[in-house]
């Protein structure tokens, strides 16, 4: 285990090193698992370094190799971000190494390459607006 958080409904959130992203809800003692798969229908990596739920109840994972994935909040769809050279909108580096949500929503994403924001994720698509470049 890598990572754990409470969401707001109160389920457990426990990112691993191997095995995804684990859900447990508590009242039902369910676990619901989500594992890469080859056709990309799901999450980047089942190496989960990092994970918020943002305020709109999507999860943001951080993938040690893979980028971010967006989970939406039915938590079916599956957006996977990740760097591309030359696009000043895609990720710095796919090595993510930790996520912060702050106050406002903005979202902070440590990569192997420095820091950058992001201010605006949308379930669905790969839309990122980039507030500050990394340094390193």
């Amino acid at each position: 285990i890598l990572q754990m958080t409470r969401s707001k409904t109160g389920r457990v959130l426990i990112g691993t090193q191997h095995e995804g992203l684990i859900d447990f809800d508590p009242t039902s003692y369910k676990f619901t698992q989500y594992k890469a798969d080859l056709n990309g229908t799901s999450i980047a990596d089942d190496t989960i370094t990092s994970l918020v739920e943002r305020s709109s109840e999507e999860i943001l994972l951080a993938h040690y190799e893979k980028g971010l994935t967006l989970i939406s909040s039915n938590r079916q769809t599956f957006s996977l971000l990740t760097a591309h050279d030359f696009d000043q909108t895609s990720l710095i580096s796919n090595q993510v190494n930790h996520l912060f949500e702050d106050q406002s929503g903005l979202l902070w994403v440590s990569t192997d390459y420095g820091i950058l924001t992001l201010s605006y994720l949308q379930s669905g698509s790969s839309i990122i607006q980039k507030q500050a470049n990394g340094m390193g």
